[in-house]
């Protein structure tokens, strides 16, 4: 092998050995990278040739391999890669094919109306838009959303509204989520007498 391969973690490795140690090891190094001779070390430097000299072996059979490989004309050395981090790549893919349609419905739901006579969705109901956004997930308070749409006929501006399910996303992003609903004065009630039976219970 003609060459040594040395990261910059090792300076810390030796970071224990004066300047005379360091230089006996990293000649020793050279030597054995160069043609396998074995230079004798004592003291702090032949402990931490131990682990260099396993570094260039490994390092010397990676590139004998990659000479072997370049012989048989297989052309350069492909890097082998790990099933599972494939699985993540795949992963992150569909999660950005996802945003992508995510992001050209919303430009549809705001667009110009797209091109002339393109097929747009017919006004949904109320009970569809509720059961969409639950499907979806989205914090939004449906009714507002559906009667504000509904009153300027499922019109942004002066457009109308090509995918109302985009436009829900995109409401949802921008509306602060749906507000809890209030307790009837039965339940306000229930509770008051909770509170208080705790307080006597305390009291005993």
């Amino acid at each position: 092998m003609k060459y040594l391969k040395i990261f910059t973690d090792f300076l810390e490795v030796t970071a224990s050995l004066g300047d005379g140690a360091l230089g006996r090891l990293f000649r020793a190094m050279l030597r054995y990278a160069l043609d396998g001779t074995e230079l004798p070390l004592k003291g702090k430097e032949g402990v931490l040739w131990t682990v260099a000299r396993h570094q260039i072996d490994r390092e010397k059979e990676a590139y004998e391999n990659k000479v072997k490989h370049l012989k048989r004309g297989n052309g350069p050395v492909s890097k082998i890669t790990d099933p599972v981090s494939n699985q993540d790549k795949d992963k992150e893919k569909e999660k950005e094919k996802e945003k992508d349609k995510d992001k050209e419905e919303d430009k549809d739901s705001l667009s110009a109306g797209g091109a002339p006579g393109a097929e747009r969705e017919n006004h949904p109901t109320l009970e569809e838009v509720m059961a969409f956004s639950q499907e979806a997930g989205l914090q939004v308070d449906v009714q507002y959303f559906f009667h504000y749409y509904e009153a300027n006929g499922w019109h942004i501006g002066k457009q109308p509204i090509r995918s109302w399910k985009a436009a829900l996303r995109a409401w949802a992003k921008k509306a602060p989520p749906a507000p809890a609903p209030a307790l009837s004065d039965k339940e306000v009630f229930r509770q008051a007498i909770e509170l208080h039976r705790l307080k006597e219970a305390k009291r005993i």
